[in-house]
């Protein structure tokens, strides 16, 4: 079954996150990815997802393209264009981020990280992994630590730290079904809020289990 969530920026397409920036009304629906999960370190699984499909707020922004869209090309070029009209509402200069890959359905920010971009994994279990592959908090980050954005007790977006050079931390993250980009922490459109996180077990990817069975524990 189709289940719907406004993927734009992660499940917060239409909050202000306090920057002054509203991300465009556009919404992406996935499809949990069936017979397969990760699995955490310790033996907890996650469920993972694929954008299926997207569907605009307006109608009329996928009037004439229904036959486009069906071909690969034509979910390509219509994944740029909405990148490019979410980046010019967020970041109308482009001067604050450097995109590093194309748009990709196949996985979000979390799936990047957790799964080496084969799969999207949702917001509520980032916290598990966490817990699950001995994080740990840390005030200052180094390069291949964590950053997690948050909107309360949400984490809502993640990235890894780039480099840290004079105080300034550069990250990169996926965003949503867009792209992979480069950027300062403090230059996305997620949240204001944000935590470093380090772990000691040797890389960040979850083992993915493709004997797994579909009927997997919600958050």
């Amino acid at each position: 079954m189709l289940e719907s969530h406004p993927q734009v920026t992660n499940n917060r397409d239409q909050r202000d996150t306090g920057a002054g920036r509203v991300p465009p009304p556009v919404f992406f629906v996935t499809r949990p990815v069936a017979g397969v999960c990760a699995v955490t370190d310790r033996g907890q699984p996650i469920p993972l997802f694929h954008y299926e499909a997207l569907l605009a707020a307006s109608a009329a922004e996928l009037s004439g393209r229904q036959a486009a869209l069906a071909t690969a090309q034509g979910r390509r070029e219509f994944l740029l264009e909405m990148e490019g009209q979410f980046l010019d509402r967020v970041f109308p200069n482009k001067q604050e981020v450097f995109r590093l890959a194309e748009p990709s359905p196949l996985y979000n920010c979390h799936g990047w990280i957790f799964s080496g971009g084969r799969f999207g994994i949702e917001d509520a279990f980032v916290a598990r992994i966490l817990e699950d592959n001995s994080y740990s908090s840390v005030p200052q980050p180094d390069e291949g630590d964590l950053v997690i954005y948050r909107q309360g007790a949400d984490a809502v977006h993640s990235g890894y730290v780039r480099s840290v050079e004079q105080g300034v931390v550069v990250v990169m993250s996926k965003w949503g079904p867009f792209g992979v980009f480069l950027h300062p922490v403090e230059a996305q459109p997620f949240s204001p809020d944000w935590t470093f996180h380090r772990t000691t077990r040797g890389g960040h990817q979850l083992l993915i289990d493709r004997r797994a069975a579909v009927d997997l524990p919600g958050a």
